[in-house]
């Protein structure tokens, strides 16, 4: 769900002013980060996001410091091929 937020606010290039109007305004619940879903009542999402802040910063930790491995396999026609995940 943070996943879809986010990318919801980046792509539409909502203002970060307005971010934070979203978030204050209690959309995703007044006292609780945690919202029902229509589709599975008894499944709740807990969102890490509250502000643009932590949006961005989320942001800047993918673009910034990604958590890659890598490996190599070997294909019939290229062998030691790497291959990053």
């Amino acid at each position: 769900m943070d996943f879809i937020l986010g990318r919801f606010f980046y792509s539409a290039h909502v203002p970060k002013a307005r971010i934070d109007e979203f978030f204050k305004d209690g959309f995703l619940g007044v006292k609780t980060d945690t919202i029902e879903l229509p589709l599975a009542p008894i499944l709740h999402t807990r969102f890490s996001l509250h502000s643009a802040y932590s949006l961005y910063q989320k942001l800047d930790d993918m673009i910034m410091n990604p958590a890659w491995k890598n490996g190599f396999v070997d294909f019939p026609l290229a062998k030691g091929t790497e291959f990053c995940y």
